[in-house]
């Protein structure tokens, strides 16, 4: 360890470790046990009972195919976007009030993701099969349509949690070497000793820190916005009235980022840690949500112009949604993103905790409206008067909500009670230690093989299959433009790995770590 992390290391407070160590109390236990068994009984039960009876146990029927089950993935998507936003855009940009919020914000996304990937497992009813959208014709006799924008959304959730989850714990790995150095439990010690795989604090291995962050940091800058775009392609990409939007990509973009700071700013106020903490950045996430809540009634306004131009089924989709039968859901949406926000014009309530928790919940719950007006709003009217019907939410599809909210306090509760705070070190090296300490073509050279990974899949299964195997589509490079999205996210998810590689190779780690012998 370096001398400079010793001194930093002596003048730790000592509350902050103690409150790492600390046992919870009977009342924080039965709160997680209240969420778990929530979350076992809505969406274990209910995931278990799907696979067993079928896709009919939801409100989805022949007119409303996507119910609440997609509605819940979208929004859980966009919970995350704000963990990835204040981590990496705003460490590129070199914003300081990130610092106190970052941490929590990274576990909040990686929480959010896994209660969104739940549900397109359930949707498809038979989860077993799932292994169908991997390349393998012979098997399936079908293969999966890299240019269909359902396979980009697989392609790029599952890299935004594998690239999350690593920066998040990368990016804690000196914090973990510090309370693995002054953790009094013993098992304690053992397991942050683990995560932090041999860390010294030495100058090399601060030089690469530095520069891994930067370069996940940089990756992950367009992984925010290349997520929700992907997500809102699954309807933007069809012809359905009130889904086929050009606008819908970064309309959902930031949506995501506006629900994502509000659930931030409920995570500061009732995280006690945290809260503590972020006291003086509430100030600047009310800012950030009051601003992207002009963005979203810009967007609206976008949206029911062009709808009302156009005519035909589309404005009758608009129309639909102002004035019909579950009208209520369009104006409750826009009270709460758009409306209630506007309080935070008063300076003094960006701060006082009741106006920023009644702002948070409101901008949740209209974002979550939001999802169900375009899901199934827009499915309640076709181009055939035929398949126009209503929608009733299951018991099922109430249970699967509330089950995916105690996943989510449950998990983080869980993962953030051990979680170190971020102490603020920084290591020493020379310049010249700096420069030779990290090689700036590991990124570039894994984008390459990431993007020359995916372009071997496009031709396997695009180029050398029969018309019949690409669901008679015609196959070859013809359709190279629906190619796009997925080799960008395949070079994205190899610029990551290789980051993450590079960080180990390059700072020696792991290595066996013993305070009598490494000093």
């Amino acid at each position: 360890m370096s001398s400079r992390d010793a001194v930093q290391l002596s003048c730790l407070p000592e509350e902050s470790v103690r409150a790492v160590e600390a046992r919870k109390g009977l009342l924080w236990w039965l709160g997680v046990a209240l969420c778990a068994g929530l979350a076992l009984y809505g969406l274990g039960w209910s995931a278990w009972r799907l696979a067993s009876e079928g896709v009919g146990l939801l409100g989805v029927n022949n007119d409303v195919p996507w119910g609440w089950d997609i509605v819940n993935f979208v929004f859980w998507i966009g919970i995350g976007h704000a963990g990835t936003l204040i981590s990496s855009v705003l460490l590129l940009t070199h914003q300081g009030w990130r610092t106190p919020i970052a941490r929590a914000a990274e576990l909040m996304t990686i929480c959010a993701v896994v209660c969104a990937g739940i549900f397109p497992l359930v949707h498809v009813g038979r989860i077993w099969v799932v292994w169908m959208v991997s390349p393998f014709p012979d098997a399936s006799g079908v293969f999966p349509d890299i240019g269909s924008a359902l396979v980009w959304d697989v392609l790029a959730v599952g890299t935004y949690f594998c690239l999350s989850l690593l920066y998040w714990w990368i990016g804690m790995i000196p914090d973990l070497a510090l309370m693995r150095d002054r953790c009094a439990s013993w098992w304690l010690k053992r397991f942050y000793g683990a995560l932090a795989c041999g860390w010294r604090g030495t100058g090399r291995q601060w030089a690469v820190f530095r520069r891994a962050n930067v370069a996940m940091a940089c990756v992950l800058a367009p992984l925010v916005v290349t997520v929700h775009s992907v997500v809102s392609c699954d309807f933007a990409t069809t012809v359905k009235p009130g889904w086929h939007e050009t606008m819908f990509p970064p309309m959902f973009v930031a949506g995501a980022i506006l629900s994502g700071m509000a659930m931030v700013q409920l995570v500061a106020l009732f995280d006690r840690g945290v809260r503590l903490r972020a006291a003086s950045v509430q100030q600047v996430m009310s800012r950030f949500v009051l601003g992207f809540s002009w963005m979203m009634a810009v967007f609206y306004a976008v949206e029911a112009g062009m709808a009302l131009l156009e005519g035909g089924t589309v404005a009758e989709v608009m129309v639909q949604r102002v004035c019909g039968e579950y009208a209520w859901w369009f104006w409750a949406m826009l009270a709460g993103n758009v409306l209630v926000p506007q309080l935070y014009w008063v300076k003094r309530w960006r701060s006082n905790p009741a106006v920023v928790a009644a702002v948070s919940v409101s901008v949740l719950f209209g974002m979550w409206l939001e999802r169900v007006v375009i899901v199934v709003g827009s499915s309640l009217v076709s181009f055939l008067p035929g398949q126009e019907g209503g929608y009733v939410p299951s018991p099922t599809d109430w249970w699967m909500l509330a089950g995916s909210v105690g996943l989510f306090v449950c998990l983080y509760a869980l993962l953030g009670r051990r979680m170190p705070p971020e102490f603020g070190l920084h290591g020493d090296g020379s310049p010249a230690v700096r420069r030779r300490a990290w090689r700036a073509w590991i990124p570039a050279a894994g984008a390459v093989f990431g993007m020359a990974v995916v372009l071997v899949w496009v031709w396997l299964t695009q180029d050398c299959a029969t018309s019949a195997v690409v669901q008679g589509r015609a196959p070859g490079w013809e359709r190279w433009v629906d190619f796009v999205p997925a080799v960008f996210v395949g070079g994205l998810l190899g610029a990551g790995l290789w980051a993450v590689a590079g960080f180990f190779a390059c700072s020696g780690l792991p290595r066996w770590y013993h305070p009598d012998f490494d000093e």
